[in-house]
């Protein structure tokens, strides 16, 4: 008999034992739930459902059958799920209301994380299953949401259903993956049961006079044939990832509208968010920033040319020249209001090694391996890394690259500094400086170019990405990420409401240009413009994690340009304004960012991939 089969302490509780084995069809015991997340997870509060840790929501009389465990969508990806639906449904024309349906049930925990974050909703949700349909008819009379569970086949209770032409529809699809997800390969759509495809295309004929929006689970890997037959049946698409697990074992969402309902188009290729709430779109080049070659400042020492943004006149620090990597206002620009010293300020000797030894490993080492695999780095490449800070991204293609060759560039001599100490001098990546707008390479140059986290901040984006390409060899491969609007990063937007709460209204600004970009579609339209071929812009997060409030506001306020705020002041009063801010952060932030001592909030952004006309 097959360990897993027996009762010992040797049985390993897993995805096979419980989905496959003989814990498929009974009710698991808590100590059984917390030993397949710790077995599976290394975490015995995995399986979070309704708001709830393991012990909470059992204590309540909650209870799941095996596959049922592993096939639920847990807390935190519940959660994006319904924010990210609830942000798309919201631009659903003429619709006060919302029908969400669930053909697959099972749990209902997607429903009912949907249900929280959209407003004036009622959900529907159907389960084939009569053991499924017992246990979680009877779990969701302990929750606080309007949801109904029709226990039968989706396919004809829906024929059957009125939905009044006022309400918008938004269709949760997740039908049992079962053989159809291989780790290795990924999710095959076609293999669902139903396949995806034929959800999509039934209950778009059901509903064919009003607009649907469309949420499909995924997995990390998909099968790119089967994605593309999903992709063809809809109007509009995003599929989007989210990092909370390890490297390859993580899940997300294909957003999809269909029969008149689209995502609204960007009106400019360059947008910024310009306040907490909206995006203001704005035309680059306005305060006469260089757009060639290098730009001396003080501020040039954080790194590469950056793009410029214009601020209504009037404002307090006038137009803001963006000189280096991030953001300042100008004394003479601004009409001598600005704060003294701004424009001479520059980091000190320790903030490029702060900056390598702390937030790289909290924050962009995590965007940086997800990069260089979308890149598909391969040996012998020739790779460039643009804006390449203290070289992560250079480091990992090398790692990919064997005899290749990999150049890292920026103009921040402070962090090249850093850059060549960390990569240990061997040879492998060659560090130099030099301007994104003005590549120092002969044309087709190179395999792949790389550039992380960077181009929002260049003066001139379309030039840039004409440098990229340029220096790509014919059906050369281009990956570039930007970080989202800062509202969709909530660590980060807690930081800027403390930030113009403590220092003043427009201390934010260097952080908010971190997040210039207001939408997907803005990074696709330049990659197209620039004359790239295979475009395709995912919407990606990532979990992050610091020790503290206090550790993450001290590394952002020391470690980056952002330490102008803190400039010529004593040390006991700046250890007095981090301390104040992080005390307004925590106040702001949700209390799932702070479990466990921690501060932890997932980070998102857009990631676009392309290649060079072959």
């Amino acid at each position: 008999m097959d360990e897993r089969e027996g009762n010992g302490e040797d049985v390993v509780y897993d995805r096979a034992l419980l989905l496959h084995g003989a814990k498929r069809n009974e009710v698991l015991t808590l100590e059984e739930i917390r030993r397949y997340g710790s077995d599976s997870f290394g975490d015995a509060e995995y399986v979070r459902i309704y708001g709830m840790p393991p012990a909470q929501w059992y204590g309540r009389g909650i209870r799941l059958l095996g596959r049922t465990a592993v096939e639920c969508t847990r807390d935190a990806l519940a959660d994006l799920i319904g924010s990210d639906i609830a942000s798309l449904a919201a631009k659903m024309p003429s619709t006060s209301s919302f029908t969400v349906i669930d053909p697959f049930a099972g749990s209902c925990n997607t429903l009912y994380w949907v249900l929280r974050h959209l407003v004036k909703a009622e959900g529907i949700a159907f389960e084939l299953d009569p053991l499924v349909y017992a246990l979680s008819n009877r779990n969701i009379a302990f929750l606080d949401q309007k949801i109904e569970l029709v226990q039968g086949d989706y396919q004809t209770l829906l024929e059957n259903r009125n939905i009044p032409a006022d309400r918008g529809v938004v269709v949760f699809v997740a039908p049992p993956w079962g053989t159809a997800l291989d780790e290795r390969v990924g999710l095959d759509l076609r293999r669902t049961t139903p396949p995806i495809g034929e959800v999509v295309s039934r209950i778009g004929r059901t509903f064919s006079g009003q607009p649907l929006l469309f949420a499909t689970q995924v997995y990390e890997k998909v099968n790119p044939a089967s994605l593309a037959d999903v992709r063809a049946l809809v109007d509009w698409s995003e599929l989007r990832i989210y990092r909370l697990n390890d490297e390859g074992r993580n899940h997300g969402i294909l957003l999809a509208t269909r029969g008149g309902l689209r995502r609204p188009r960007a009106t400019s290729h360059v947008s910024i968010c310009a306040s907490q709430e909206s995006c203001a779109t704005l035309k680059s080049g306005r305060t006469g920033a260089s757009h060639g070659g290098r730009q001396k400042s003080a501020w040039s020492q954080w790194g590469a040319s950056v793009r410029t943004c214009a601020f209504p006149a009037g404002s307090r620090s006038g137009w803001l020249r963006h000189l280096g990597a991030y953001a300042i206002p100008s004394p003479t620009e601004a009409g001598g209001n600005a704060m003294s010293g701004l424009s001479h300020w520059q980091l000190d000797g320790s903030a490029p090694d702060l900056y390598e030894r702390y937030l790289v490993p909290a924050i962009t080492v995590k965007w940086a391996a997800d990069l260089v695999e979308r890149a598909g780095v391969r040996a012998e490449e020739k790779v460039l890394d643009v804006a390449c800070g203290t070289g992560i991204v250079a480091r990992l293609a090398s790692r990919r690259t064997g005899h290749g060759r990999v150049t890292g560039l920026d103009l921040n001599k402070g962090m090249l500094a850093v850059a060549r100490t960390v990569s240990g001098g061997d040879g492998t990546i060659e560090f130099i400086e030099g301007s994104a707008l003005d590549l120092p390479f002969a044309a087709g140059a190179f395999d792949v170019v790389l550039c992380q986290l960077g181009l929002q901040f260049f003066p001139d984006q379309k030039k840039a990405l004409r440098e990229m390409r340029r220096v790509l060899l014919p059906g050369g491969r281009l990956a570039v990420s930007v970080y989202s609007p800062i509202e969709k990063t909530p660590g980060a937007h807690a930081f800027v409401q403390a930030l113009d709460r403590v220092f003043g209204s427009e201390a934010s600004r260097i952080k908010r240009g971190e997040h210039s970009f207001c939408a997907a579609r803005d990074l696709e339209e330049l990659l197209r413009d620039a004359a790239f071929e295979d475009v395709e812009v995912d919407t990606v997060v990532q979990r992050i994690a610091f020790p503290s409030v206090l550790d993450y506001v001290r590394f952002q306020l020391l470690a980056t340009p952002m330490a102008v705020l803190l400039g010529g002041r004593p040390e006991s009063e700046r250890q007095a304004l981090i301390d104040e801010v992080a005390s307004q952060v925590e106040g702001m932030s949700d209390p799932t960012m702070l479990q466990r001592g921690e501060f932890s909030f997932p980070q998102e952004a857009y990631i676009g991939t392309a290649s060079a006309p072959g």
